[in-house]
């Protein structure tokens, strides 16, 4: 059994998180980079700055190291409105999951779905009554990971990422 925290990150942790975000994405780009993530473009030290800034970036702790982080917040794409979610709700009654990542040191550990199953009880916390999220549609572990986990795919939309040479993601949502 994995020994972990999960904590809201602060700035102290920004250099940690920064060099998470270089090694996965410097690891992506010479294996599979099914999340379509680019180097010095997303993940960069910026997104952390903006998680912990808005108190809204988690990271999980292992081995006294950042194994992987996720930002949660109500900030839905502008692109989620052309989906048919399978609840309507808007504003706090949405969680959505962005920048779930893992350090590669730590694949194969269980760290995706804990901060999964982190993110849901979040959502139960501050009442929310669905979790959305999106993901690249070429990123077939993130896809099966979260069917798995109870997630209902509900469509594709585009969202107009420049750095994204195939901009088409699903989006995926559970109703809590």
């Amino acid at each position: 059994m994995l020994n972990y925290s999960i904590e809201l990150a602060d700035i102290s942790d920004l250099d940690e998180i920064s060099y998470l975000y270089d090694e996965l994405n410097e690891y992506l780009e010479n294996t599979e980079n099914y999340a379509r993530w680019v180097k010095d473009i997303y993940p960069i030290r910026d997104t952390a700055l903006n998680g912990i800034n808005s108190k809204s970036l988690y990271i999980l702790k292992t081995e006294g190291k950042i194994a992987g982080s996720v930002i949660l917040n109500e900030i839905q794409p502008a692109q989620y409105s052309n989906l048919s979610w399978n609840i309507n709700a808007t504003g706090k009654e949405v969680l959505v999951i962005h920048t779930l990542c893992v350090h590669p040191n730590f694949y194969g550990k269980g760290i995706a779905s804990i901060l999964i199953n982190f993110s849901e009880d979040f959502a139960k916390k501050i009442n929310a009554k669905t979790i959305r999220f999106d993901t690249h549609t070429g990123n077939f572990p993130a896809t099966k990971l979260y069917l798995k986990k109870g997630y209902t795919l509900v469509g594709e939309t585009s969202l107009n990422l420049a750095h994204v040479a195939e901009d088409s993601f699903k989006c995926f949502e559970k109703i809590i």
